[in-house]
């Protein structure tokens, strides 16, 4: 399938700038353009991965591998080259009562000689057409360049997925307060005593972990256990619990499995009754030795149960060394009062949510209604 942009006939780039260019955008099957996909992912994005590394996991061994991929094609002096591509990653949801399937638009990436708005426009305006065809729903999670761009391409803005952290360890952060802007009693005594200060910051951290600690075991008729991967008690809490989201991606094992393959800086972290183990609700988290963040990736569960996890989530975090624990996330208020209540607060590092204007069956009330949807990083693409 070929989707020509007519009103791009006859336009130039900056490095074509003799010659007169046309551009199609085509669906064409993942295995067909592996290699250009890896060029243009190499050349134009940030990967955390080797772009063959991340073909393997999002094309081959994905439990619902994408078939379609859109590629935007160059023509000019009768050759055609690929200089941009828009990729679709596969999801199952579970929105008020039954199963959907959903496309995330991911991967979108074009080359520099190319980034006229016209060219990308007409990339994702292919993918939206096409994959609004196919699934029951179409979303994404933009980086700040293409918000703009996939608004114009037919996509609403469900809202902003906003990261919550909580300072775990203060003595990392004591050299970075500035008593001029930050009024606190510690921030004040760093600037005259900074060692006393960071000696008193760890002495702090200290105290309260523990005292957490003592809380939840004092107050808990459950456990909390981490595991290196999901096992079937996950597909049991998916099937038990769903019911009480509106709109939730599907948390099957099989898909956490692949979503989070196994890696020592992984952990699922599984509140968990004492006599059979039956899950309650789990965590994903995921340490950065680099920034020494822990990072909740995902949390699910029984609502009730919910804020019982996130409580263990802190001296867990901290006897692993980690100095903050950070969540993103965009849905139900309650679950942001649950961060707020457990300390956490707003930072930098929000993310839009845009879905397709035709999702959900044009039930524009969930496609509008941010605060019945569930979303944390898990639901991303990558």
């Amino acid at each position: 399938m070929r989707y020509a942009c007519p009103n791009l006939a006859d336009s130039t780039t900056k490095s074509l700038a003799l010659s007169r260019v046309r551009y199609h955008a085509g669906a064409r099957h993942p295995l067909a353009v592996e290699g250009d996909l890896c060029r243009l992912w190499r050349e134009n994005l940030a990967l955390a991965t080797s772009p063959s590394a991340k073909f393997q996991w999002l094309y081959r061994d994905a439990p619902d591998a994408a078939d379609v991929v859109f590629v935007l094609e160059a023509i000019a002096d009768g050759r055609a080259s690929v200089v941009g591509a828009n990729g679709t990653a596969i999801r199952r949801y579970w929105v008020a009562g039954r199963e959907l399937r959903a496309a995330i638009s991911c991967d979108l990436a074009v080359d520099r000689a190319h980034r006229s708005l016209l060219p990308a426009l007409c990339l994702v305006r292919a993918l939206r057409d096409d994959s609004a065809a196919r699934f029951d729903f179409v979303y994404g999670f933009p980086n700040g360049k293409a918000e703009g761009l996939l608004k114009r391409a037919g996509f609403l803005q469900l809202g902003r997925a906003r990261r919550w952290a909580k300072v775990l360890r203060h003595a990392r952060y004591v050299d970075r307060l500035d008593p001029d802007t930050d009024g606190s009693v510690l921030a004040r005594l760093a600037s005259t005593f900074p060692r006393v200060a960071t000696a008193g910051a760890t002495t702090y951290d200290a105290v309260r972990s523990a005292l957490t600690l003592v809380v939840t075991r004092v107050t808990a008729s459950y456990r909390v256990e981490s595991y290196p991967a999901p096992d079937d008690r996950w597909d049991a809490l998916w099937r038990a619990a769903r019911n009480e989201y509106d709109v939730v991606g599907a948390r099957s094992a099989a898909f956490l499995r692949w979503r989070f393959p196994a890696s020592p800086d992984t952990q699922f972290v599984a509140l968990q009754r004492p006599g059979d183990g039956t899950l309650r609700a789990y965590a994903v988290l995921q340490f950065d030795a680099a920034t020494g963040a822990a990072h909740v990736r995902d949390l699910f569960g029984y609502h009730d149960d919910l804020g019982k996890l996130v409580n263990a989530l802190v001296p867990l975090a901290y006897r692993a060394g980690a100095s903050s624990l950070s969540v993103r996330f965009l849905g139900a208020p309650q679950v942001e009062r649950l961060l707020i209540e457990h300390g956490f607060a707003l930072r930098e590092g929000d993310r839009a949510v845009v879905v397709d204007r035709e999702s959900l069956a044009g039930d524009e009330a969930l496609a509008r209604d941010a605060s019945r949807w569930h979303l944390f990083d898990v639901d991303e693409d990558a």
